[in-house]
């Protein structure tokens, strides 16, 4: 029954900090992220400078299919990450209130 009080406290915890509209929107912007870039790649070779000469990169089209198993591949390697942050978070929070 203990977890469930420090469970309840952490759902406080997150509320009062804004993690409900925060992490939704990290989320949203990875998986954003991807397709995009992956699109305007060719434009932002050249904005950058482009390829040196001689040197050829072709961008292939990516389908929508592609681009949705792109932006879930961003979701299991980011999203993991967002997520060890935030436990980060809630164990340095409650080690500094101890302390």
């Amino acid at each position: 029954m203990q977890w469930f009080t420090i469970f309840k406290k952490e759902i406080l915890e997150d509320w009062r900090n804004f993690k409900w509209i925060w992490v939704p929107l990290v989320f949203i912007v990875i998986c954003i992220m991807d397709p995009l870039s992956t699109y305007y790649l060719p434009q932002i070779i050249d904005a950058v400078g482009g390829m040196p000469e001689g040197a050829v990169f072709e961008v292939p089209a990516v389908q929508p299919e592609q681009a949705i198993m792109m932006s879930l591949a961003e979701l299991s390697m980011f999203g993991v990450l967002v997520i060890v942050a935030i436990s980060m978070a809630v164990i340095a929070g409650g080690r500094e209130k101890v302390v």
